[in-house]
């Protein structure tokens, strides 16, 4: 893994095999990034899971083979219960070798080849995550 921060953007370089959201979780401690937004990330993931919410939850796909990541996305911030608990949140998109496009709420994943992930860190915005009871999502509020 590599990583750099200018100004209040990160920029990791994760290599094969390498945990997504492990490596999301480090550098947002090494950089104590609070809230923050995830601008991009593309590259490829194996052994990933995508999710798609519905009312009952989520229904979830499972893939193995490696596929491109075309794009991914996010917020991240911590439960307003528990400081220590780091939430974040990502959608991404994904290509198989045969072109068939697939896209959700990336549950897990790990590194094939190499990602390359943008993160911005807010320092005048505050995120926290609070559970919504309608819906039981843990949702993203904004404090100033």
């Amino acid at each position: 893994m590599q990583s750099a921060m200018e100004s209040n953007i990160v920029i990791l370089k994760l290599h094969n095999d390498e945990d997504l959201f492990e490596a999301i979780d480090w550098v947002v401690r090494k950089y104590d990034i609070r809230s923050g937004m995830i601008l991009g990330g593309i590259g490829m993931l194996k052994s990933f899971e995508l999710g798609y919410f519905d009312p009952k939850g989520y229904k979830t796909k499972h893939f193995v083979e490696p596929c491109e990541l075309v794009s991914m996305t996010g917020s991240i911030a911590y439960s307003k219960d528990d400081e220590l608990n780091f939430l974040p949140h990502i959608h991404c998109t994904v290509a198989d070798r045969e072109h068939h496009v697939w896209g959700g709420h990336l549950h897990n994943g790990t590194v094939n080849v190499v990602n390359e992930i943008t993160i911005l860190k807010l320092d005048g915005v505050k995120l926290n995550r609070i559970k919504n009871v309608n819906t039981g999502l843990m949702e993203f509020n904004i404090e100033d």
